[in-house]
């Protein structure tokens, strides 16, 4: 190989090294910044939510809306507490039987069950979420439900129930 050939090849070398490097290096803090800018802005609608739950005369439903809301912002940071909110959400729509607000905070309580590692209490809001959605026509809702519970499935390794929950009626 030429002199001049190998001087050529060794900078290729050093600069695919140094793309790869560089690469690395700005996907690493592109994520941090994004990670930081949506913890922001989960924190950001956690306290417009919190506002909305001390406003003088909100209704019961849009409590249990909220609140099933306020748990699944707060989870990104605190499992619990947001656990703590989507329980209380699910108490008021049970007692007033608001169907999709007890949708969405089954949803929200068995997304951060599965987070939690619960898996078994995790299925069980889960289904009970998506049977909801059912009840009430909310194909969407349904979906996400349903989808969250393939997650679970997957998680424990039972990929055809998996696949079942993914591609529910």
């Amino acid at each position: 190989m030429a002199k001049g050939q190998y001087q050529l090849n060794l900078i290729f070398d050093c600069y695919k090294i140094l793309l790869k490097t560089s690469l690395k290096i700005f996907l690493l803090l592109c994520f941090f910044a994004l990670g930081t800018n949506l913890f922001a802005q989960d924190k950001k609608r956690a306290d417009s939510v919190r506002a909305l739950l001390k406003t003088p005369g909100i209704t019961e439903k849009k409590k249990a809306w909220a609140l099933a809301q306020l748990g699944w912002d707060v989870s990104y940071s605190d499992l619990e507490e947001g656990l703590k909110y989507a329980e209380e959400a699910i108490a008021i729509a049970k007692k007033n039987s608001y169907g999709l607000e007890l949708a969405h905070a089954y949803n929200v309580a068995g997304t951060i069950y599965m987070d939690l590692g619960n898996y078994p209490v995790a299925m069980d809001y889960l289904l009970r979420a998506s049977q909801n959605y059912a009840a009430i026509n909310d194909k969407k809702g349904q979906a996400i439900a349903s989808g969250n519970l393939g997650i679970v499935y997957t998680r424990r390794g039972e990929f055809r129930k998996a696949l079942h929950a993914y591609y529910i009626d």
